[in-house]
């Protein structure tokens, strides 16, 4: 180690800092060694170590509109896998010295012409000039950056951020906001410089391509580095070229097998001069305005809190949790009793360069074959497939958000024709949208014929319809969608339904449930000579079961349609036959 020093702190039982929910050190072993243990702070590649932010921090802004030791724009911050980046953010120097400049109130003009007498304030053009002449070039860095790697879009966030900043310039804002403000555009600023120097040139270093890649780069004196608990962290970092500092409990360190240099202990730790911890103070009152936005130890939980996205403070931890839940049911497979998941991740780690993709989920088959409600009988048809009879009642844990994801294999159907009185009103925004959508076809693909079928029940059948049919057929589909978009979102394979099965299907089922027949005014429909037919692509004649659960069809041949019972009128209705 090239500095070190031991701190008059003692290391408490609650101070188990955790590194992705995991903590370094549990409470049990801190136990053991209470009022005998200190932290102990080194570094393997720096010769001074700042002072190291150790026990419950109370975030929040001070009189500069900064938050002290706890920003990360002015003092190292402690990390853990996923923020690498915040060490990348530069020191205070001449050329970028704007990004750590604190309005005063001779640099604001006064709001005049206003309904309420109130202390409402701009920022001076020239300032607001200077200001948006560093954003554009950060802006210019963020988009070099997003050129190489496009799922980095915490970038793209960033920048968003910024010129929202920017944009509330311009607002008249109290003097407090107007620092909270400029404060949120310089943070940044650096944040999109020190994630895209790791992009750029730091990450690349983790994934060597030679054996000259495969060493311990230089460390970069410039950046601001950053403090760890766990000693992977603090060897990753330092093989990569990035200030890193380790604490650790004095108990953890091997005296026999530890190298130091004779000037390696240091006197004292090092704090930035321009670091300002004194509290904002508003004159007319004497009290503090500035609320805690975290109070807690260093660490994951912190660096969460404390990211402004979007003008404001962005919490996304239980956006997480909620992100987590829902990957976790799309990409599990529980078969044989054994199930996976992937591991948590905060959301907006999932567009850093490192993180692993999830697998994107079970095929087809592997569903059917992992599903518990899946029962098979012998097909009536002609075909020896099984006859496979999916469930959502059968099966308890069924819901929308927790079955399959699965592309639902819709045909292109015919457009509603625009004189008829059964068309919705027409939306003028979306119609002027949507005539500058031109549909394309895949390379090598030919759009099915009409005559092919639909997997979905074509619309011509209920707006040509007769009044009377037209109640039938949305009545069986409604009471039937459900289970033909359940087996088709599970993965179910059906061939596409010509319109004549479909018009026979959704028209037969009354019969099924209705053997006397039906109510007065649609008798007429049930005049038909074959019996109530099963799903409109099965090729067997099944009898339809009094529950609305159409049965998964076999791959034999569609079966005709009887043409002497009925036939079709020049206006597309149905009537009966002669």
């Amino acid at each position: 180690m090239l500095s070190f020093i031991m701190l008059h702190y003692e290391v408490l039982p609650d101070e188990a800092v955790k590194i992705n929910g995991v903590p370094v050190y549990t409470p049990e072993e801190l136990e053991k060694v209470k009022g005998k243990a200190q932290w102990l702070i080194s570094s393997p590649n720096m010769y001074t170590i700042p002072q190291p932010p150790i026990g419950i921090r109370h975030v929040r802004a001070r009189a500069n509109g900064k938050y002290g030791l706890d920003d990360r724009m002015q003092h190292p911050q402690v990390v853990c896998k996923g923020f690498e980046w915040i060490g990348c953010i530069p020191q205070p120097c001449r050329e970028l010295q704007l990004l750590w400049w604190t309005p005063r109130l001779e640099d604001t003009k006064l709001v005049t012409g206003t309904w309420f007498q109130t202390d409402c304030r701009i920022l001076k053009e020239e300032h607001v000039d200077a200001l948006r002449g560093q954003a554009t070039i950060c802006f210019e860095i963020a988009f070099k950056a997003l050129e190489r790697l496009r799922s980095a879009t915490l970038l793209s966030s960033m920048v968003a951020h910024t010129q929202q900043c920017l944009e509330r310039l311009t607002y008249g804002l109290p003097y407090r906001d107007l620092l909270l403000t400029v404060g949120d555009i310089q943070r940044a600023c650096l944040d999109i410089r020190g994630l895209s120097t790791y992009i750029m040139t730091f990450w690349p270093r983790t994934i060597p391509t030679s054996m000259e890649a495969l060493k311990t780069y230089d460390v970069d004196g410039s950046l601001m580095g950053c403090f760890t608990h766990s000693r992977e962290e603090a060897q990753f970092l330092h093989r990569i070229g990035i200030p890193v500092w380790w604490i650790c409990p004095n108990f953890t360190v091997n005296e026999f097998d530890t190298r130091v240099w004779i000037s390696a202990r240091q006197p004292t730790t090092t704090i930035d001069h321009s670091v300002v911890e004194a509290e904002y103070v508003e004159a007319e009152s004497g009290k503090t305005v500035f609320e805690d936005v975290y109070v807690g130890l260093p660490g994951t939980d912190m660096q969460r809190s404390t990211l402004c996205l979007g003008c404001r403070v962005f919490d996304v931890t239980e956006a997480s949790a909620i992100a987590y839940r829902k990957l976790e049911q799309k990409y599990r497979v529980e078969s044989s009793g054994s199930g996976s998941s992937i591991a948590p991740q905060p959301v907006y780690i999932y567009s850093l360069p490192d993180f692993l993709k999830p697998d994107p989920g079970p095929s087809a088959e592997t569903i059917v074959a992992a599903h518990p409600s899946i029962t098979t009988t012998p097909s009536t048809g002609s075909s020896n497939l099984p006859h496979v009879a999916l469930s959502p009642s059968s099966d308890p844990t069924f819901s929308s958000s927790s079955s399959p994801s699965a592309d639902i294999p819709v045909s292109r159907q015919p457009p509603m024709p625009a004189k008829t009185n059964k068309r919705p009103p027409e939306i003028p925004e979306w119609v002027r949208a949507l005539t500058d959508i031109q549909p394309l076809l895949k390379p090598g693909q030919r759009q099915a014929p009409h005559y092919a079928g639909y997997q979905l029940p074509e619309i011509g059948i209920f707006y040509n319809a007769t009044p009377e049919n037209e109640l039938v057929y949305i009545a069986t589909w409604l009471a039937t969608r459900q289970v033909h978009l359940y087996n088709l979102s599970n993965g179910v394979q059906l061939r596409t339904i010509k319109r004549q099965q479909w018009q026979h299907y959704l028209k037969a089922i009354l019969k099924s449930l209705n053997p006397d027949g039906g109510p007065p005014g649609i008798a007429s429909s049930l005049t038909l000579h074959d019996a109530t037919p099963g799903h409109p692509s099965s090729s067997a004649t099944l009898s339809l079961p009094t529950s609305s659960n159409p049965p998964i069809p076999s791959n034999a041949g569609p079966s005709k349609p009887n043409k002497k019972s009925k036939r079709k009128s020049k206006s597309g209705s149905d009537r009966p036959s002669k």
